[in-house]
Order: structure tokens, then sequence, then C-alpha cells
């Protein structure tokens, strides 16, 4: 009787740690490979977070009147749509709204290079509150004299080394004037 209820509770063992045991290699492997980055957590897509806007610079003046800056939030998510943080390079770009000979053709006027991959500066950016990132972009001097006119903002995230394994992302958001 005690070889049976010993090969019973041997069973019992064998069952249940095999239920314990999690067969992360296969299901990791094809999640990395689906969120196209080494972390199935890593940003699978960008966006200029709606909270993105205008603001006067009290005490800073240019030539013709008070200075603006561009508070602009980007937010990251994976592939959960959970917002996350993101490792890598941002540039920005701002666009004009062209006359002349190209009516319709917007003009770049200012570029901003943002440096992600430095930690310490990412977390300083990071927003806990908003979970974005929000970076303070000084107005190009050429837009302080274009007043009233929408203008477009337009970020594209790299990820650290190049974008091996993980994807470019980009968006634009329309600032109005």
């Amino acid at each position: 009787m005690v070889g049976v209820a010993g090969a019973g509770i041997g069973l019992c063992g064998a069952v249940c740690a095999s239920g314990c045991a999690s067969d992360t290699g296969s299901s990791l492997a094809g999640s990395s490979s689906e969120a196209g980055a080494g972390s199935p957590f890593a940003p699978k897509e960008m966006r200029i977070y709606p909270l993105t806007h205008v603001e006067r610079v009290s005490g800073e003046k240019s030539a013709d009147g008070a200075r603006s800056r561009i508070v602009c939030h980007l937010e990251f998510v994976d592939r959960w749509f959970d917002t996350c943080k993101a490792v890598g390079r941002v540039e920005l770009e701002i666009y004009r709204p062209g006359g002349g000979l190209n009516p319709g053709v917007d003009v770049r006027a200012g570029r901003w290079d943002i440096d992600l991959t430095n930690l310490e500066r990412n977390a300083e950016w990071f927003d806990p509150v908003t979970r974005t990132y929000r970076l303070q972009l000084d107005v190009p001097v050429e837009l302080e004299q274009v007043k009233g006119a929408n203008v477009r903002l337009r970020a594209v995230f790299t990820p650290l080394n190049g974008g091996a394994g993980g994807a470019v992302l980009q968006d634009e958001f329309v600032l109005r004037g």
C-alpha cells in the first residue's frame, strides 16, 4: 500500500511541477518579434499628445516682443497600448505655410534633435503626471513673425541602435495659430 501511495504522491508532484513551469522561450520569442524590438515593452506607437501648445515666455523678449515656446508632449505606447518610456533619438521639425510661388506647400522653419539615449535627461523630460515626454522648444525667430497661421509639428523617433529590430515611429500635429 505504501508503494501505491508513494507513486501517487510522486505523480501528483510531477503534475504540479509541470503546471508551475512556464514556457517563456516560445511565448516570448514570438512576442518580441511582434513588438519589433528586443523587449516586449518597447514602444510600438508614438503620438504628439494633444497637450502640445505654444506659450509665451515671461521675462524673455525678442526684437519685436515677447518670445514664444512650443511645449511638445510625446507619448509612447507598447503593443498592449500601455504608456511606456522610450530610448532613442527624436527629430522634431516645424513647418509653416508656404507662400509666393508655392502656396499650399509647407516650408520647414525649424528643427530640434532630442537625445533620449541619455538616461538622466530622458528621466528629466518624462512627466509622470501626463506620462509623456514634455519637451520645451524655443520658437524660431522666423515663426515669431507669422502670427495667426497654423503650423505643423512633425516628430520622428528612431530607437536605440538605429532602429535595428525596432520600427521608426512618426507623427504630425497641427498647432493652431
